[in-house]
């Protein structure tokens, strides 16, 4: 083309995309005035312009390069891709390292492998220079990889560290074998095209289900990939499990326990062999229960199932109709031998959610989303635990799924990676209780904890290589230990709730029964039951002033924070709503804050909402440490002029240097419960009576901690109790029956911020 004509070109373009730019520019920057304004628009216009030199100075560099060199430095970027979960900047830290280690290699290598008379002795010293960082800095990156991390320091535990620690229940170890000898066997199929046990070696044979209904999603090239490795489609589902039973007459409840997702040619189910073996030597039958053709595999790059948990639980209902056949043949091995009257089910991550769902189908005459889908299950499903579990994948109606009238637990790790957020608190706090129901939901917050250790072939690693190298395994918890919080709190759930072993309730009211059978981490517990009163849930409305109970009133005098707000995870919401209380008299002399709530005597003993309260009652509560300042948001600290030095200057100076000083013993925040009866009478004790507040427990699970994506932190509650009668002799005056305030007085620790929920009295008996 004709140079005169490119030049043209050249600065045509200049000038049409320089007016355009202070035309349009000017729009914005109109408000500063003509003169910044066109400013703004020259600044930006030279940016651009340099931007654009730098594009073009690339491209042609880039063409100077060797066309190997360029493809060899094209072959990094699917070993980056390897490494997206970590983001943009986790990857471009990889293949920086990783190609820079390279080059310097590359360099060092060619210079030393030539001849000596070309190579200057200053370039052969810089060659062998290079080599060795080079390689060291490989080496020493490709080890770093494979370190698995090294151990934290375990965070202060408030609830251990009370002076007044419950007794530990004196009774044997529920996570301790029993007295059966345990039988195992497994069932199927009789087809199945990689395990024997669910093919000629099943010691029953099921008739595979027809899931079509649930699983629309089973389609496509992973669909016919996923028929083609497992044999059937999503009509003939089979009915697999692995069975561990006691070998005595009978009958003993059932348990049926279901993975989540993990790769599917990875078999999951053999991993609860543990808790198999553990359960029928203390006389449940427990069967695992294969859902492997559910999981997500390497054939699923373009897309695999979606919103499968409904089919995970539907299926769990399909295996009790069979259960239910077997023990009223008598030919069949477990006739008889089966209490279809006690049944539970465990579900782990995905599993954790699905057996909330088919907790709910067994109740339902139809599938929600397509009533052409008859259900006719109702067994007597009593108890559900969740292990890791996620809540919401799947949604039955288009709204999370609701419980009612059933025992629930949750188990959750700190240190999850993979489910990092406690989502079991979502089914927790929508489990709904009837008059006459005699139960309750737990959950239980384990420190150091991961989410694959609560099944033996998933382990310590949430995530496949490469992108779990980055995460410190070295802090978790051990094998051994995770499998003990499990076995403990889970044989002695299903000991309550379907072998009546009341006295071990105490456990899950406070976690500090059973520590003496429990490994050393830090535990928070959480528990609901029914025949409560609650005061203050802090969901009937937006009024501040406004509680629970009719015609109660809310007061708070000097509080740097007060509201009420969803309680929040990390991911999305907890399906709850607390109050939050922020003080600080550091800086102050002011009287001690308070937070009080009044109500009409009489109020918690009638009405519809009100329990049945006999003799001294318990008060009880959630709370927790808040992750966020005492100071008011957006509240800007005074600033003293420049040069005074008066006494409220001196007041200030010497109250912070209080609060510098404080003691560790002293980070824990403490404050007074304070209780008025109808006469006036005041009953005030510590909230250290229980234990003091455990401070916001903060984790860095990478190794890096700028490559975490998962949240620091996130509001864990822990449940209170106060049973009254304990004071009654230090308080003959005050008249228990007839409470019609509840006040927290902040005058033992100086400042801090708390979150505190389901504020209510109940029985003892309810404990």
């Amino acid at each position: 083309m004709n140079k005169k004509i490119v030049t043209g070109i050249i600065w045509a373009l200049f000038i049409g995309f320089a007016l355009t730019m202070m035309v349009a520019g000017t729009v914005d920057t109109i408000a500063w005035g003509w003169p910044a304004a066109l400013l703004m628009t020259l600044i930006v216009f030279i940016l651009v312009f340099a931007g654009a030199l730098g594009a073009v100075a690339l491209v042609k560099g880039l063409a100077r390069i060797s066309f190997w060199l360029f493809v060899a430095l094209a072959c990094g970027i699917p070993v980056m891709l390897l490494f997206f979960n970590l983001g943009m900047p986790g990857m471009l830290i990889v293949y920086t390292t990783i190609a820079g280690c390279c080059i310097l290699i590359g360099i060092g290598v060619s210079l030393l492998s030539t001849k000596r008379a070309g190579v200057k002795k200053a370039h052969r010293i810089l060659a062998i220079l290079c080599l060795v960082v080079g390689v060291c800095a490989l080496a020493g990156g490709l080890t770093w990889l494979l370190y698995p991390g090294k151990p934290a320091e375990m965070p202060r535990y408030a609830a251990i560290s009370a002076q007044n620690l419950p007794p530990v229940l004196e009774m044997s170890n529920p996570g301790e074998p029993g007295p059966y000898t345990v039988c195992s066997l497994s069932y199927g199929s009789g087809k199945d095209k990689h395990r024997e046990a669910f093919g000629e070696g099943a010691a029953l044979i099921t008739t595979p289900v027809d899931g079509s209904t649930f699983l629309d999603s089973w389609k496509g090239f992973s669909g016919k990939v996923r028929t083609w490795y497992f044999g059937f489609d999503q009509k003939k589902l089979p009915l697999n499990g692995r069975v561990w039973y006691p070998q005595a007459e009978g009958p003993f409840p059932l348990v049926l326990i279901v993975h989540g997702n993990h790769l599917a040619q990875d078999f999951s189910d053999p991993g609860y062999e543990y808790l198999g073996t553990l359960l029928a030597s203390r006389g449940y039958i427990l069967v695992s229960v294969d859902e492997n053709f559910l999981n997500g595999s390497h054939y699923d790059i373009f897309k695999g199932l979606g919103s499968e948990n409904n089919v995970r639980g539907w299926l769990l209902l399909k295996h009790l109709q069979f259960w239910k056949k077997w023990n009223s043949e008598e030919d069949n091995p477990f006739y008889g031998k089966v209490d279809m009257e006690r049944i539970a089910l465990i579900g782990h991550s995905r599993g954790g959610e699905a057996v909330a769902h088919a907790a709910l189908f067994n109740r339902l005459p139809y599938y929600p989303d397509d009533a052409n889908e008859v259900y006719d299950f109702n067994f007597n499903i009593r108890s559900v635990i969740a292990i890791a579990p996620c809540d919401g994948q799947y949604q039955p109606g288009l709204m999370r799924t609701p419980l009612i009238d059933i025992n629930y637990l949750v188990l959750q790790g700190s240190h999850d990676a993979d489910v990092s957020s406690y989502q079991g608190m979502r089914q927790f706090n929508r489990v709904r209780f009837t008059e006459g129901f005699d139960g309750f939901v737990a959950g239980i917050y384990i420190w150091g904890a991961n989410h694959g250790q609560f099944n033996s072939v998933w382990g310590r690693t949430d995530f496949r290589a490469p992108r779990i190298n980055f995460y410190n395994l070295g802090q978790l918890l051990s094998r051994e230990d995770q499998m003990t919080i499990s076995k403990t709190y889970i044989s002695a759930f299903l000991d309550v709730t379907l072998g009546g072993r009341k006295d071990l309730r105490k456990m899950f009211i406070d976690h500090r029964h059973s520590r003496h059978w429990l490994p050393k981490t830090v535990y928070l517990s959480q528990y609901r039951a029914p025949g409560v009163t609650y005061i203050g849930t802090f969901a009937e409305d937006l009024d501040l002033t406004t509680g629970t109970v009719p015609q109660s009133k809310i007061q708070s005098c000097d509080l740097s924070i007060w509201r009420e707000q969803a309680l929040q995870l990390s991911w999305g919401d907890s399906d709850t709503r607390a109050l939050t209380l922020g003080w600080n008299t550091t800086r102050s002399d002011t009287l001690a804050p308070v937070w009080q709530i009044s109500w009409p005597d009489g109020a918690l003993t009638s009405g519809e909402q009100a329990a049945v309260i006999s003799g001294y009652p318990v008060l009880i509560f959630s709370l927790a440490a808040a992750d966020e300042k005492a100071d008011p948001p957006g509240k800007e600290k005074e600033k003293e002029e420049e040069g005074e030095k008066g006494e409220e200057s001196e007041k200030v100076e010497e109250s912070e240097k209080v609060a510098e000083e404080i003691s560790d013993d002293a980070e824990f925040i403490d404050f007074t419960i304070r209780l008025t009866d109808r006469n006036g009478s005041v009953l005030e004790f510590p909230l250290s009576d229980f234990s003091t507040v455990q401070p916001v427990l903060k984790r860095t699970l990478t190794k890096l901690a700028f490559m975490q994506k998962q949240s620091k932190s996130e509001t864990i509650l822990q449940y209170c109790y106060f049973p009254l009668e304990r004071y009654a002799a230090v308080s003959p005056d005050f008249d228990f029956e007839h409470i019609i305030s509840l006040g927290f007085v902040f005058n033992i620790t100086p400042e801090g911020v708390v979150i505190i929920n389901n504020l209510g009295m109940s029985s003892i008996s309810q404990l």
